[in-house]
């Protein structure tokens, strides 16, 4: 177990994230039948039975139950079609080991969704904006795997024949640029309706993890944009998204910052000094009765900056960003 840690963590991620949205079928890896499904393969030599560690047999649920996300995809889908919008779902497990598709597809035909998959093996690359425009007006939501159409295809045709003006993601995986291309298919130039984009993941489970951690990473990618911002996917960020919503407000200012900082000296002392000289007593009132949890984002914001001196610029940053103050005005 201790030897094959780290490969047994590989093995367990994706079931991990998998299970939940496919809750039957688990075997074990070809050769391997009769032994548990999940496991991992011990050295580098032949992957075959007698190296094959396994681990865990995931127990089968029902299939014949509706489970919770699946009730909520169809809650969803009915929803927007009946405010005339059609529905784009992602799915990740679309391979032939297990496929969610074909089961989604059952269920939302059977309240009488009109429901296509379009699939890799049946529409080449080049074929599938064709396909898409001679498909799109015949269904009311298409499953698909998203990277078959992360780039250069639109959701939408400027004639109006269709509009998937809403994506759902059933399922996510960790490839950020991937994501953020499949989610914007249907915010493109021309769509002239509201696009709305959804998560679904089960809470209390590594989907919900994998969901934190694309927040992060897009708040990330984001950040170095330019872009901040702490709603939608990233607020999923958690505490570090804080620091983003308060470097919304330095993104442009920290250069002149750390200038600025070199011409104050010894921090808020002199801070304080220049607000008396200048009367400016509402000012100091702000930084005087800032919250413990906006100092600590501030701090965190701010940590490339010298320790001694980023609580202060921090205290001045924050009474700005209440007063919708510029630095010069501040000094």
């Amino acid at each position: 177990m201790i030897a094959g840690y780290l490969k047994l963590l590989g093995a367990m991620l994706s079931p991990l994230m998998d299970y939940s949205d496919h809750l039957y079928g688990w075997a074990p890896p070809v050769g391997c039948e009769g032994l548990a499904a999940i496991g991992y393969y011990e050295g580098d030599g032949p992957k075959n039975r007698s190296s094959f560690v396994p681990v865990v047999q995931p127990e089968a649920l029902d299939q014949e139950h509706i489970y919770a996300k699946e009730a909520k995809l169809i809650e969803m889908c009915l929803k927007e079609k009946a405010e005339g919008r059609q529905v784009w779902v992602y799915a990740q497990q679309t391979g032939d080991k297990r496929d969610v598709q074909p089961r989604l597809k059952r269920l939302l035909e059977a309240r009488g969704l009109r429901v296509g998959i379009l699939k890799s093996k049946v529409v080449e690359p080049r074929e599938r904006e064709a396909w898409i425009f001679a498909n799109g007006h015949k269904y009311d939501v298409i499953i698909c795997f998203p990277k078959l159409v992360s780039t250069g295809l639109d959701f939408f045709d400027k004639a109006g024949s269709f509009n998937f003006c809403t994506i759902i993601f059933y399922e996510t995986g960790y490839d950020l640029n991937l994501f953020r291309q499949a989610a914007a298919r249907h915010w493109r130039i021309g769509q002239k309706k509201d696009c709305r984009t959804y998560y679904l993941y089960y809470e209390g489970t590594m989907q919900e993890r994998a969901m934190a951690l694309m927040g992060k990473k897009l708040a990330a990618a984001q950040a170095l944009e330019g872009k901040f911002s702490t709603e939608g996917l990233i607020a999923m960020a958690g505490e570090e998204n804080g620091a983003m919503a308060l470097a919304a407000t330095l993104s442009s200012k920290v250069e002149n910052a750390e200038r600025a900082w070199a011409r104050i000296g010894e921090a808020s002392k002199v801070v304080i000094g220049d607000l008396v000289k200048s009367g400016k007593v509402d000012r100091i009132k702000e930084l005087a009765h800032m919250g413990a949890d906006e100092k600590a984002h501030a701090a965190l914001v701010l940590k490339t900056l010298t320790s001694d001196k980023g609580e202060s610029l921090a205290k001045m940053y924050l009474a700005m960003k209440k007063m919708g103050l510029d630095l010069d005005d501040l000094l």
